[in-house]
């Protein structure tokens, strides 16, 4: 069985370059490090106004505040920053969770 959990794109990961591919991704309500924790490995899954989805997983928990980095297949357009996404969250990943805590 799988759960659907609606994250926000926050911004795009920064540095002396930047990584279109990598996202920042806050899930609203979630602020615990534990509790996010079960969100690594995820598929993400953020879809375009046409239709057009552009799939990533989630790589680690970024920050203390309840970030998330993903790793997308390809890089965002601007446009994507503020929108929603799709953060699936399957059994098993559940169940690892669960035994590494």
């Amino acid at each position: 069985m799988t759960k659907k959990v609606i994250g926000l794109v926050y911004t795009f990961r920064r540095g002396a370059d930047a990584y279109p591919d990598n996202v920042i991704v806050v899930v609203p309500g979630i602020e615990n490090e534990a509790e996010l924790a079960k969100f690594v490995g995820c598929k993400v899954v953020w879809r375009t106004k046409t239709g057009k989805e552009i799939i990533g997983v989630v790589r680690k928990v970024w920050s203390k505040r309840g970030h998330l980095l993903v790793v997308f297949r390809r890089p965002l357009p601007g446009q994507a920053l503020g929108t929603r996404c799709e953060i699936i969250l399957e059994e098993k990943a559940e169940a690892k969770a669960e035994a590494k805590s």
